[in-house]
């Protein structure tokens, strides 16, 4: 195979669970299995041929055609290198061990610590408001508290019943710290969130444990002191650093990393499906 031939035929080559590493619940519900998406792995290839199509590629083994094909071929390459977006650097916070169930408020600790506020995920996980409904069920149904009203469960144990805090409660503990700086952006659409991140502002945001949208297996309705609610054991909540336009990146309080990323039209549909629950500040 010539040298012009050598170049032409070159080949360019933790679904994290939720909030709670284990998804437990209790004995007396049904368990759900956790899976685990295998990580994209994406190739590219381009075939050899044995006419060039392109008229302007020099068919000589000359250094003036090697140089060509060269500096098509980087330019080809830079082509496809997408620029890494500029992404706000907020504190990683683990919730864990000492919060299993604690991704919320663990969450909330990075965005309070970005704004200047350092304040410990422990003492945030005492002063977050609780649903203290305890966990019961009758004749095939779920009676639990609402984690629009506060926390639900336990947050420190796998050992007791728990899952999680949404929105509002999240909101209230954030204006303890930040006054009316906090806006809740819950309900409105994505374009919100991304105008925050343009601001510097990271946004703490609910999705489902695999940020994307879940079949409703997974959802399941609970009758709480409230009215009834509907939830899923898959949820999680991440502080939104930056995004693109392929990529939403995130601090992920459980997988204890730095601008995760994961795919923006999968990320933004299951946040959809968690009722656009959002909070930053100004």
């Amino acid at each position: 195979m010539g040298i012009r031939n050598q170049l032409l035929g070159m080949t360019f080559l933790f679904a994290v669970a939720g909030c709670s590493s284990i998804e437990t619940e209790t004995n007396a519900d049904q368990k759900e299995t956790k899976k685990e998406e295998p990580s994209a792995v994406v190739t590219k290839q381009e075939e050899e041929k044995d006419t060039p199509t392109d008229s302007y590629v020099k068919t000589d083994n000359s250094l003036e055609g090697i140089g060509y094909l060269m500096e098509r071929e980087l330019e080809s390459k830079k082509k496809e290198q997408k620029e890494t977006p500029d992404l706000i650097d907020a504190p990683v916070i683990a919730q864990m061990p000492e919060l299993p169930r604690g991704c919320e408020v663990a969450t909330l600790a990075m965005m309070l610590g970005q704004a200047g506020i350092e304040v410990s995920k422990m003492t945030l996980a005492e002063e977050v408001r609780k649903d203290p409904t305890p966990y019961s069920k009758k004749n095939g149904q779920v009676y639990f508290g609402n984690p629009n009203t506060g926390f639900v469960g336990n947050m420190y144990t796998f050992d007791k019943p728990g899952y999680g805090v949404y929105n509002e409660p999240i909101a209230d503990l954030a204006r303890e710290y930040l006054g009316e700086r906090v806006i809740n952006l819950s309900g409105n659409n994505f374009d919100a969130v991304l105008n925050q991140i343009d601001k510097g502002k990271p946004v703490w945001v609910v999705n489902t444990s695999l940020f994307k949208r879940l079949p409703e297996s997974y959802w399941r309705t609970w009758n709480t002191p409230t009215g009834k609610v509907k939830i899923t054991y898959k949820m999680h909540s991440v502080l939104i650093t930056g995004y693109d336009e392929d990529y939403i990146y995130f601090n992920d309080a459980l997988a204890n990393q730095k601008n995760r990323k994961s795919s923006r039209n999968n990320f933004v549909a299951g946040w959809e499906q968690f009722g656009k629950q959002a909070v930053s500040y100004n």
